[in-house]
């Protein structure tokens, strides 16, 4: 039951960030940078909704880029640029890379972004340096 909560939750937060993400990848990119290093709630701060809550400033300007970087096939080096480096990148095949995508590849890694803290976090699957998926890990409490 649990995992299907999470699916759900993994499939409403990109369908809900669909009509939320007008505007431009560099607008989206530049609140995301903005508080990638706001501490939160789960990165032991104070809670703080624009980087705590459920569609908070941070988490829909990465559902955005996510959503960008995906039906654009981006490369890394516009993720890089659009987010900075990613705080874990995870080699393919791996169980930690399965939390991401079951169907990474022995030549795919992921690139993992922390949400709200190592919490839940948005990961990038990457091959031949290009974004290939792009999915959510959520603890689903």
């Amino acid at each position: 039951m649990r995992h299907v909560i999470f699916w759900l939750l993994a499939g409403a937060a990109f369908c809900s960030s669909a009509s939320a993400c007008e505007g431009r990848v560099d607008d989206w990119s530049k609140s995301f940078l903005s508080l990638r290093t706001v501490r939160g709630h789960f990165d032991g701060g104070p809670w703080t909704a624009s980087v705590d809550r459920w569609g908070g400033e941070r988490h829909q300007a990465m559902q955005c880029l996510a959503q960008h970087a995906s039906s654009e096939a981006a490369t890394a080096a516009q993720i890089a640029k659009w987010m900075g480096p990613p705080e874990q990148r995870l080699r393919c095949p791996s169980v930690e890379c399965t939390a991401f995508s079951a169907t990474a590849g022995n030549t795919s890694e992921v690139w993992v972004y922390h949400w709200r803290g190592a919490h839940d976090r948005l990961g990038f699957v990457m091959t031949a340096g290009r974004v290939r998926a792009a999915s959510w890990a959520y603890v689903g409490e």
